[in-house]
């Protein structure tokens, strides 16, 4: 039972990393091909959202990255605009 427990939390915990990473990513190329009537591929905004998001894992860790902190209000701020325009846009 031990171990068939630590498989679920291995299990859940992959869920619940992969799942913001999916919604950023997809919420970029929808944005994308709204603005741009375009369809790119997926795989170049899976890309981007790990590089934006990246920094953000590292500055709770790195406590001497300091110029990081900059970097990512600037990344979460651009989350935010980039859901609440996909939001109104699609209304």
């Amino acid at each position: 039972m031990k171990n068939f427990f630590q498989i679920v939390i291995a299990l859940l915990t992959y869920v619940f990393t992969l799942n913001p990473l999916v919604f950023f990513t997809k919420t970029l190329k929808s944005t994308t091909q709204l603005f741009l009537e375009d369809d790119i591929s997926i795989y170049y905004f899976a890309i981007i959202t790990v590089v934006l998001l990246a920094p953000l894992a590292w500055i709770r860790t790195l406590e001497s990255f300091k110029i990081g902190f900059v970097f990512a209000g600037f990344a979460i701020l651009y989350m935010l605009i980039t859901v609440v325009v996909f939001l109104s846009l699609k209304i």
